[in-house]
């Protein structure tokens, strides 16, 4: 089978907080790269890093091969079918509409697999990954990498119980994952955050969004209620003139700001009984004063103390360690499962809207 073939064709699970992460003592890991673009050869580059893992790369594109030989020095192979020995995991980077065949072949050779964002292109097709994977009790980890950034990790105590998020991630056009959606492409990132953090079932879904390049979404904006009530409002742009990864969210202790570029964490958490103290205030000066010391004195803001550590070596570092100990991985195959399924979600709800604007027109 080639690796880059065509693809073949409700479960939420228990969320765990991010450790920030150090190899554990393992035997030698023999750990294949699948895909040599330009995330794949950030994945190689790092895995090969890692003590007692002998890391190989796997990659169609002879130019590519080339270079990752010369580079950073690794065995590369044209197919898996090339492969004269077994793997104990692999680093799936393929394009998207591949993970499915690739992952699939993987694991029927009871390979354990870290898979890139989004697990795959179709809730079914995502489905039965997980199922193949549990059958063959296999580690099935999904590359949903904000999970391990640094920001978010310092953030996640402080967003419990959010009642709504409000999450942005624009970038100017790359030329990259064109094969899907903005919603799979980026806004999926915030997809599975999201999810992680609002323990409830999705109520409804509304979006919009256009193509400004190709066939697919480019520009997307989505709106999703959850059982529990928390609303939560998501951007996303691949044609922006300006970069922006951020996540607002209010929740029942005050606001969260959190800067996934430039990893930085602000909270606002109102002093006890800030409102019946400032409502009290009658006199001008007085009012003045409170306006002053507003962030200071009664809606404080603290700046969280963030921990530096590269997210993409994190994610792997705990891939092998799931491997070494057969522990759950932090973004298991069914989390990877549902931040596809939402995201299939908001696509149909963006052409079921153009599908109805278009017949108003048509009707005036």
């Amino acid at each position: 089978m080639a690796v880059y073939g065509q693809p073949i064709a409700e479960r939420l699970s228990t969320k765990a907080s991010v450790p920030f992460l150090q190899p554990i003592s393992m035997t030698n890991k023999k750990i294949a790269v699948v895909g040599a673009g330009h995330l794949g050869r950030i994945h190689a580059k790092l895995v090969s890093s890692i003590e007692n893992v002998d890391a190989v790369v796997v990659e169609p594109a002879e130019a590519s091969r080339r270079n990752i030989e010369s580079e950073f020095g690794l065995t590369t192979f044209a197919d898996l079918s090339e492969l004269d020995f077994e793997l104990d995991g692999a680093i799936v980077v393929t394009p998207t509409d591949t993970h499915f065949d690739v992952a699939t072949q993987l694991l029927e050779s009871n390979c354990h697999l870290l898979v890139e964002k989004p697990i795959c292109g179709t809730s079914e097709e995502s489905k039965q990954l997980c199922e193949l994977a549990e059958g063959k009790k296999r580690v099935l980890q999904v590359g949903h990498v904000e999970r391990f950034n640094p920001a978010f990790v310092a953030a996640k105590n402080s967003l419990n119980q959010p009642k709504y998020i409000e999450t942005v991630r624009n970038t100017p056009f790359t030329f990259r994952a064109t094969d899907v959606s903005v919603i799979k492409d980026l806004m999926i990132h915030d997809i599975d955050l999201v999810l992680s953090i609002v323990n409830s079932p999705v109520a409804s879904v509304s979006a919009t969004g256009t193509a400004v390049v190709g066939p697919n979404y480019d520009m997307a904006k989505a709106w999703v209620e959850f059982e529990n009530g928390c609303v939560a409002c998501l951007t996303a742009s691949r044609c922006s003139y300006v970069g922006d990864r951020s996540m607002q969210a209010v929740t029942q202790n005050g606001h969260v700001s959190v800067d996934f570029a430039k990893q930085l964490v602000k909270t606002v958490t109102p002093v006890p009984s800030a409102s019946a103290r400032l409502n009290a205030i009658s006199t001008y000066e007085e009012k003045m004063r409170a306006k002053d010391q507003m962030f200071e004195k009664w809606l404080p803001v603290t700046e969280e103390k963030v921990t530096p550590q590269n997210a993409i070596l994190a994610e792997q570092t705990e891939f092998l360690n799931c491997i070494e100990t057969g522990s759950r991985p932090t973004v298991s195959g069914w989390d990877g499962f549902a931040a596809v399924q939402l995201a299939d979600q908001i696509e149909t709800a963006i052409a079921a809207r153009s599908a109805s604007a278009t017949q108003t027109r048509k009707a005036a």
